[in-house]
This record gives structure tokens, sequence and C-alpha cells, in this order.
């Protein structure tokens, strides 16, 4: 994710790493994570606007159809409007969905390295270290850096959001895993992914099957950007600044 205040750099080993310069004040990463959701919230405004003009049929089809030609031209247009409205918009909102909800996960994640120095905790140790545990070898992502933050850093995480959080993971999951379809077999064969699966569909406002395929409506990732960005405003406004000398 481009964004101006990016530093790329090289690490050992030969690829090209992007980090956040050390702001001492935790909300100056907050208006920068702000950012990038901004920026994605008007690309998704564009492109929905985008799809909803181009399926507008301006065409005023004839009562009766008086050639072959015309009745193929009449398909066609059926057909572009037909993608326009449902074909072409699930493709996107599927792509913008995974987008935020990495972006998300990054963004979680360099929190608790950058600012893990500001709590003065006997225990503290890095969420790398935390990681190494035994008993937290099956955390990963957005579940590692919120078992950090809630018995390292001793923060809190707000239930309500945090629930909405992990429903989105799971919708993030079957579109990564099985590219949206409910029925296969990571899910067919495992009754609580599945049950998981299903609550997070019924607990989203504006997502749904089809055919046993995940539908999300227009503003389902303008709201996953609204949540995220209040998500990583709660964390940062617990973080302690730096004292004054």
């Amino acid at each position: 994710m481009f964004h101006p205040h990016a530093i790329e750099e090289l690490n050992p080993d030969g690829c090209i790493e992007s980090r956040f310069p050390n702001f001492k004040d935790p909300m100056d990463f907050y208006e920068v994570v702000k950012i990038d959701l901004s920026h994605i919230h008007e690309c998704i405004s564009a492109v929905e606007s985008n799809f909803a003009k181009k399926a507008i049929d301006s065409t005023i089809y004839p009562q009766v159809i008086n050639s072959e030609e015309h009745l193929v031209q009449v398909v066609d247009k059926a057909k572009d409007v037909w993608n326009y409205q449902n074909t072409y918009p699930q493709f996107v909102r599927y792509s913008f969905f995974t987008g935020i909800y990495s972006l998300f996960e990054e963004r979680f994640t360099n929190l608790c390295y950058k600012y893990r120095n500001r709590f003065e905790k006997d225990t503290l140790i890095s969420i790398d270290e935390f990681k190494r545990k035994k008993e937290n070898k099956h955390l990963n992502g957005i579940f590692l850096a919120k078992e950090y933050c809630e018995n390292i850093l001793c923060m809190k995480i707000d239930d309500e959001m945090w629930n909405r959080l992990v429903y989105h993971n799971q919708i993030r999951n079957c579109i990564v895993h099985s590219r949206g379809y409910t029925l296969k077999t990571p899910y067919k064969n495992n009754r609580w992914k599945k049950e998981r699966l299903e609550n997070a569909i019924r607990k989203i406002d504006g997502i749904n099957t089809k055919d046993n395929l995940i539908k999300i409506n227009d503003y389902v990732c303008l709201n996953f950007i609204q949540l995220a960005e209040k998500f990583i405003k709660y964390i940062c406004v617990q973080i302690p600044l730096v004292k004054a000398n």
C-alpha cells in the first residue's frame, strides 16, 4: 500500500520492505493509517459509481424486435447490464475486502512492534518472543496481536469491536481460501469452521449467500473501513506518550 509516510529499505534477505518512521505520538501513526483507509474509501466510491453508471440501460427497446441483428444487440446489452450490476462488482468487492483486512492486520501488528517499549512492565517481551511460547504457536495475524496487547501490554480490547473483526476474518478466509464458496472442502468437512462462517455471514450487515457463494453489497467494504479505523484509534489512544524531559 503506497502512502506518503512510508520508508522503503532493503532487508538482509534482499527484499524491499516498507516501514513507518518512528512516530513519537501514536496518534500520528493512526492518522497515517487513516490516510491509507481514506484512499481505499475514495477508490471504492469511484469504482462503485462507475459500475452503477455503466449498468444504466439507456436503450429504449421497442416492444417488437424487428430483426435478428437487433435481437443480438438487445441480448448483448442485457448481458452487459447484468455483469455491471452483479458479476464485476463482486470481483472487485472481494479484492477490496481482502485488501482492507490485510492493511488492518499489518498496521495492528506494526503497533505491537513500534510502541511496546512505552509500557513499563516487568514481564515485557516482544511479540516475536510471545509467539515462540508453546501455548501461543497456534496464534497468527490479528489474533496474535490481540493476545499480545491483552496479556503482555495489558491493554483493553473492546469485545463488540473485536467480535465484528473476527466475523470479517471469517469472510476474508472464505474468500482467500475458497474463492467465496461456502461448501468448499475447508467448510464441507469441518463443522466448526462451517458454523463460524455461517455465523459471520449472519452478523455482518450486507453479506449473504446465493448458490453457496458469498455476496457482498456496495456498502460492506465502506463499513469495514470505518471499523478498522475505529479499532486502530482505540488502540492508539491507550499507548503512553513519551515523557518530556
